[in-house]
């Protein structure tokens, strides 16, 4: 699968893309994001919805090299992670968790969240970006990771 595919994949194909059983690679780079598709619906908000609104509009990225997020560009790292490969929190499939305990953001922030990547190539993950609740709380949107 290649980038340009999976921007026009719907809820339904993400999800069954999400939880299709992969080989898990370890994960290297620098990687920009581009928000795909949110769980809720207008209407229907899940707990933090405005957190996770920014994703929508501001260009992020992760790299993984040195394990931080980053917005609009690599050179503004924030929100230092450390990966776990484990079961998904959120579906029923392995997948990369990505765990901010490791974080110098405030506690209460890097308490809050937490992120799942699954890799489908060497250049493009598929991601589960959210909050540190359970499924239909803290899973908010589908985004994609393609290597710099």
């Amino acid at each position: 699968m290649k980038f340009d595919d999976i921007k026009g994949l719907s809820l339904e194909a993400l999800e069954a893309l999400y939880n299709t059983r992969t080989a898990l690679i370890p994960l290297a780079g620098q990687f920009d994001g581009i928000f795909l598709q949110r769980l809720d619906e207008p209407g229907k908000r899940r707990p933090l919805y405005l957190g996770s609104r920014a994703f929508e509009f501001i260009p992020f990225g992760i790299d993984f090299d040195t394990c931080h997020w980053y917005f609009l560009h690599p050179v503004f790292q924030i929100g230092k992670f450390r990966t776990e490969i484990a079961p998904s929190r959120w579906r029923d499939c392995d997948t990369v968790k990505l765990h901010y305990d490791v974080s110098k953001l405030p506690s209460k922030i890097k308490n809050v969240l937490y992120d799942e990547v699954k890799p489908l190539s060497a250049s493009l993950y598929l991601g589960l970006g959210g909050f540190n609740q359970e499924t239909g709380f803290g899973d908010q949107f589908f985004f994609a990771l393609h290597k710099r």
